[in-house]
């Protein structure tokens, strides 16, 4: 089992107005992952919970080590997980907002007639921006994929040949 890369949450600014995630301030946060031996930081990122995708081992470029820098293959992935790698934060923030303009549009439709060119817009809009996150996802859920499965047939061809079946 290898090590696990440091985790370093960063934020500046959390006490001026609360605590937590609650703050207004919490878009000037950030995240450094850092290597468990040299601790010299290999990646930076804005968004609170990052799925990446990738065998998990990771080679310091500082110390020549290997450990586990958080990254899992596709199939390894939970239902949660595989959501939040489709629809990182912002995403699911803009989707979240085009759902609530849609029904406040349906809302309105009750009390006077529902604006049905607005409602077909904001509809076709969503549809499309799933469309293109999906859309720019599949390759690398492609190339997760075949790498593991390369590796459960490379791991299943060496147990063969320890055991003498091949």
């Amino acid at each position: 089992m290898l090590p696990r890369a440091i985790r370093e949450d960063h934020d500046p600014l959390k006490w001026l107005a609360g605590v937590g995630t609650l703050t207004i301030f919490a878009f000037l946060r950030w995240t450094d992952f850092r290597c468990p031996y040299c601790k010299v930081a290999f990646r930076r990122t804005y968004l609170p919970r990052k799925v990446t995708l990738g065998s998990g081992e990771r080679t310091c470029p500082s110390c020549g080590r290997v450990f586990d820098d958080g990254s899992r293959e596709w199939p390894e992935l939970g239902p949660g997980l595989k959501i939040e790698h489709l629809f990182p934060t912002p995403a699911k923030g803009i989707i979240g907002g085009v759902l609530i303009c849609l029904i406040l549009v349906l809302a309105l439709g009750f009390v006077r007639q529902v604006d049905w060119p607005v409602f077909v817009w904001l509809s076709g809009g969503l549809f499309l921006f799933m469309l293109l996150l999906l859309a720019i996802r599949m390759p690398g859920i492609r190339r997760s994929m075949r790498r593991y499965k390369n590796e459960q047939d490379s791991t299943r061809y060496a147990t063969a040949r320890v055991e003498g079946k091949h």
